[in-house]
């Protein structure tokens, strides 16, 4: 996440996010990490819903809080703590800065409050043995569940998205309800990790033309990597050159990348609001690149499944809603460049 403020809003404000989310702790005399990271989170949330005007994002992290804070501080209630950040503003910000909060703040409130809570499916019964394990530090029994997957003759495509891919969601649920740790969260992705790279000899049982290249990435400090490398395992899986670059890479640096390597498609990820405007920045670097004219760019994440309409905010050419979608689009994408640039090639004139 940004350690800055992104919006024109709160730039106004001069301690960063996180001292902000210090003060704001102290003054609920509950100065702990768990109650910091929820305030920062918070106050990020509310920046990006300013900067992007997406109200969705504050909704949907304000119903994370209030179903958060009974487990992991329950002597605080969520009223107490959006209290405590508006007097910390106030602290710090003019009456125009608290009014556009204020007016963001309330249309999230009441969005929250008539969303329904979404009761989530149950895992596969494979896939919650293999986080039962996980859960219980069983490394290596989670992975011989992938392995007696694969001496099945289960395809590799199946096990990201049947097995692997619903583990990581379900270990985030877990983590947001206060009923998995940061530890078991890291431990999982972890073990997930391994066993993907278990399976990368397998995804060249797929097709072979190599004649589709995507470049695939997180912004920021993203520790939730696992979605856009299935994207990019998936795409192996159908014949794509793939180059997952991991998070925290330099626009510049990405930009570079897809020239290397000509790709036809940058993949971006984002998992937390605060991330979304530097997903508008990575992209603006893409566009503003001639020589990447024809790179279509897509989008995936939690946030733009809250507020679908910051794809085309940010720049994005579509947005993949889950990893098996996101190969279509990647193709349909491809195919729709390379039409048009079929129909606008110069025709040759037989004498």
């Amino acid at each position: 996440m940004s350690a800055h403020w992104e919006s024109a809003t709160l730039s106004r404000v001069a301690p960063s996010p996180a001292a902000l989310a210090d003060e704001v702790a102290i003054d609920l005399c509950e100065p702990s990490r768990i109650v910091t990271e929820v305030v920062v989170e918070c106050l990020q949330t509310l920046d990006a819903a300013l900067e992007l005007d997406a109200s969705e994002l504050l909704a949907d992290q304000l119903r994370w809080q209030e179903a958060r804070l009974p487990v992991v501080a329950p002597q605080l209630t969520h009223a107490e703590v959006l209290a405590a950040i508006w007097s910390a503003l106030g602290r710090h910000a003019g009456p125009e800065v608290r009014d556009e909060a204020e007016r963001q703040l309330r249309t999230a409130l009441a969005a929250a409050e008539d969303e329904p809570s979404k009761v989530d499916p149950p895992l596969p019964p494979r896939a919650q043995a293999y986080l039962d394990h996980v859960l219980r530090g069983e490394r290596d029994a989670a992975v011989d569940i992938v392995l007696d997957e694969v001496a099945r003759g289960t395809d590799a495509r199946d096990i990201l998205l049947d097995l692997l891919q619903p583990v990581q969601i379900e270990i985030g649920r877990l983590w947001e309800q206060g009923r998995a740790s940061v530890a078991h969260e890291h431990l999982c992705t972890a073990v997930t990790q391994l066993c993907m790279s278990m399976l990368w000899p397998r995804l060249n049982e797929g097709a072979h033309d190599h004649d589709r290249t995507v470049v695939a990435t997180s912004v920021g400090g993203e520790a939730h990597e696992i979605g856009v490398r299935i994207v990019a395992d998936l795409l192996k899986r159908d014949g794509w050159r793939t180059f997952y670059l991991g998070a925290s890479v330099p626009a510049s640096d990405v930009v570079s990348m897809l020239l290397e390597q000509r790709a036809d498609v940058l993949a971006v990820s984002a998992t937390m609001p605060g991330n979304v405007p530097a997903v508008r920045r990575l992209i603006d670097a893409v566009r503003d690149d001639p020589r990447c004219a024809d790179v279509k760019v897509v989008v995936g994440g939690r946030p733009f499944l809250v507020a679908p309409r910051l794809a085309k905010a940010v720049g994005a050419d579509g947005l993949a809603p889950d990893a098996a979608e996101a190969v279509g689009l990647c193709n349909a994408l491809v195919a729709q460049t390379r039409s048009h640039a079929s129909r606008n090639a110069p025709q040759r004139v037989n004498s």
